[in-house]
């Protein structure tokens, strides 16, 4: 079966990131080769010509896709992203930082947060620890007041207080004024997420264990290949981030879900 390439990263490796502020895209008139339903953007050495608009500042509300729910969109734009930054100028888009480095003959470095990285695979890992932080949080009852959340009753009770605002629940990054509503969507975005799957293929032949699939790697002397949904990605941390969007992406859409019904 021929591989699907999810994103390119450097030097031609697979690499899934957010822009900054945001989740999942590029800009809409970025030519990011790899875009795939709005959850990964290519990165540098990507397909496509020149720039195509990634010059431009980045900005927030480019990881939902037209589709998404206003609940959705918020969310998604509210997760932790990768920056691009070549010599004095931050960008949002891939192409974009892959055209500024070959002109101004610099490095691509990309920030997350304050934390800047050599390697897309460096960065792709400091966002799937963040991912993994996010998705405990949103699968779990969070009582919100104004903008801040917390896990605790008695906590939110005096934030509430202090500000003289009401509590709400969110669950999945999305408010519910009614808690009973909130604590049925907690097993929904729960039993959303279980459904996210990785599995992996050596030589054609398919695994559901990372270890079968490792030692038939060994054995084989051929590279694993990481499976998620349709897509299969030959680079182990793109894949592992593209498992934790895809997670997160499910358990906003259940939870959005669940308010409207």
């Amino acid at each position: 079966m021929k591989t699907k390439n999810v994103a390119m990263g450097l030097v031609g490796v697979l690499a899934l990131i957010f822009c900054v502020s945001t989740v999942l895209a590029c800009p809409k008139d970025c030519n990011c080769a790899g875009k795939k339903a709005g959850i990964v953007s290519a990165g540098p050495g990507a397909g496509g010509s020149g720039s195509g608009g990634c010059g431009k500042p980045c900005h927030k509300g480019e990881g939902a896709t037209t589709s998404d729910s206003e609940a959705v969109k918020a969310v998604l734009a509210s997760m932790p992203a990768v920056k691009y930054r070549v010599g004095d100028k931050t960008l949002c888009c891939p192409n974009g930082a892959s055209v500024a480095a070959k002109t101004e003959n610099k490095p691509v470095e990309y920030v997350v947060g304050e934390e800047v990285f050599k390697t897309q695979s460096e960065a792709d890992a400091k966002l799937v620890a963040l991912y993994e932080k996010e998705i405990e949080s949103m699968t779990a009852l969070q009582f919100s007041v104004g903008s801040e959340s917390t896990r605790c009753p008695e906590t939110a009770k005096g934030m509430a207080e202090k500000s003289k605002g009401t509590i709400a629940y969110k669950v999945g990054g999305v408010e519910f004024s009614d808690k009973v509503k909130a604590e049925a969507a907690v097993k929904l975005v729960t039993d959303a997420a279980s459904t996210v799957k990785m599995s992996y293929k050596v030589d054609g032949k398919s695994f559901c264990c990372d270890r079968m699939a490792g030692t038939a790697a060994k054995e084989s002397g051929k590279p694993i290949v990481f499976v998620i949904g349709s897509d299969e990605i030959p680079e182990e941390s793109a894949a592992k981030l593209l498992y934790a969007q895809a997670k997160i992406r499910a358990i906003v859409e259940a939870a959005a879900a669940a308010k409207t019904s």
